[in-house]
């Protein structure tokens, strides 16, 4: 399974995907809902992870269908106001 974590770098927010035990992230290039390939190795310390998503189907990695109706349902949600 990837771990995908949102962190904020150097004062903005990007995607990695991070090893089993959290000590080595590496910049996520692409769709982290869909299509995408790994970078280079960043640097952890005074990185913060702001979200984590762990997703899959039956212990699988999503299939297009499902990221693509995943995706579109996330960036709805994302874009609506806020109930207060």
């Amino acid at each position: 399974m990837d771990r995908i974590f949102r962190i904020e770098q150097n004062g903005r927010p990007e995607y990695v995907l991070g090893n089993d035990d959290g000590t080595e992230w590496r910049r996520l290039d692409g769709d982290p809902c869909g299509d995408y390939t790994t970078g280079p190795t960043i640097n952890t310390e005074g990185a913060r992870a702001l979200d984590v998503f762990h997703l899959t189907e039956d212990g699988r990695k999503l299939s297009e269908a499902t990221q693509e109706r995943l995706k579109a349902d996330l960036e709805r949600t994302l874009s609506a106001p806020a109930n207060r």
